[in-house]
């Protein structure tokens, strides 16, 4: 075997080991992925039960600033609190549609 021979073995087998590492790199990264999909499930779950939370207290100190039992300031943290709670929702749903998105790129579908 000539040093033209062994030099193009060495550059197929550094190609096949590349390959492999690339491979593996690439499942280890759609498995966390897919990890992060199932927390951001959680996530949205625990956020839609916050802002459930957040809009029945709304309603109460509204009802109460009504009845002059709460002050604007009440009512005024409420509405921040509620907006809080909608942000750290849609943050959460932006998120899994970034990880889905990164799914179906590294699938090649996107």
């Amino acid at each position: 075997m000539n040093a033209q021979e062994q030099e193009a073995k060495i550059r197929y087998q550094i190609a096949n080991e590349q390959q492999d590492s690339d491979l593996i790199a690439l499942k280890e990264e759609l498995h966390g992925l897919i990890m992060d999909i199932e927390q951001y499930e959680t996530t949205i779950k625990a956020r839609k039960s916050a802002l459930a939370s957040a809009k029945k207290a709304q309603e109460v100190i509204e009802a109460r600033y009504k009845e002059g039992l709460s002050t604007y300031m009440e009512v005024l943290d409420n509405t921040t609190e509620l907006l809080d709670a909608n942000l750290a929702l849609l943050q959460a749903y932006y998120s899994k549609s970034l990880a889905y998105d990164r799914v179906e790129y590294l699938k090649g579908e996107l």
